[in-house]
């Protein structure tokens, strides 16, 4: 999921410069307008991880694969023992009775 923007994210995650950093993030937001669940996911891999991951326990499972961002939760669906987890999770929040 990561190869067409991988050399983004990491001369990204790599600026010091927290304005330039930002001002990057949102070029690529727009350039990459389907790949990401949220702007925050934009700052470097492990955190695009970790939101297509709370994105997959607290969401509904997408319907389709048009967007990269979908593929990327329906990736843990193809998981039993993730979905196992997912539903455990679920229930634990109340989101699932």
């Amino acid at each position: 999921f990561w190869e067409p923007y991988g050399d983004d994210f990491w001369r990204i995650g790599n600026m010091e410069d927290d304005a330039k950093k930002e001002r990057e993030i949102q070029s690529l937001s727009k350039k990459y307008v389907d790949f990401f669940l949220t702007e925050y996911s934009l700052t470097n891999p492990t955190e695009d991880f970790c939101e297509t991951f709370a994105h997959f326990v607290l969401m509904e499972k997408p319907d389709s694969y048009y967007a990269v961002a979908d593929q990327k939760i329906l990736f843990f669906h193809d998981y039993p023992e993730l979905v196992r987890l997912r539903d455990s999770l679920r229930w634990s929040l109340f989101l699932e009775f």
